[in-house]
């Protein structure tokens, strides 16, 4: 009779093991189809930034050029010694501030240059913007995904700590047979 109990307990223990791999599976599953449901909305917003950067890049590089020439231009038309001070002052200032407005730009183009050169990288800038914004926009996704994450770390490490107690255990067992010899 306890033998039958044994193989019935034995026969229990495969059928939960099973489940629990197969939920695990189903679980790592729904992982993967959560994760490329993701990262394909991520890298669609990734794609938008990268357009969005060239464009305001190609918008500064032309404000610059236009800044350039309009400093040209006022060169090209300084007051002459018998005007009056006041217009050489004038004259001073436009430049003064179409220089300063030039270093603007120029500071504001090489930002922009350093976030798309930033792009190589495996988490470069623009990654992280486009991975905020979709979860910003996808909410419920996001979520979802994270639970899955979770779901599968919890899982892993509760296998790890089984194992570490059947370790514990063959251990001890190991050696309360070998006292006993």
């Amino acid at each position: 009779m306890s033998s039958d109990s044994g193989l019935v307990k034995a026969d229990a223990l495969l059928h939960e093991a099973r489940d629990d791999v197969a939920a695990f599976d189903s679980l790592l599953e729904k992982r993967a189809q959560l994760e490329y449901e993701f990262n394909s909305l991520a890298d669609a917003c990734l794609l938008e930034k990268v357009a969005q950067v060239e464009r305001i890049e190609e918008r500064l590089e032309a404000m610059i050029a236009r800044q350039r020439d309009k400093i040209q231009s006022l060169q090209n038309h300084k007051p002459g010694l018998f005007k009056l001070p006041k217009a050489r002052g004038v004259w001073a200032d436009q430049c003064q501030q179409a220089q300063s407005r030039l270093l603007m730009l120029a500071d504001r183009l090489e930002d922009v240059q350093e976030l798309k050169h930033g792009m190589g990288s495996k988490n470069s800038r623009l990654q992280v913007l486009a991975v905020q914004k979709t979860r910003m926009n996808h909410q419920e996704l996001a979520q979802e995904l994270d639970e899955a994450q979770v779901a599968v770390r919890v899982h892993r490490l509760h296998q790890q700590q089984l194992a570490k107690k059947k370790q514990t255990q063959s251990m001890g067992l190991g050696q309360s047979l070998t006292i006993e010899h």
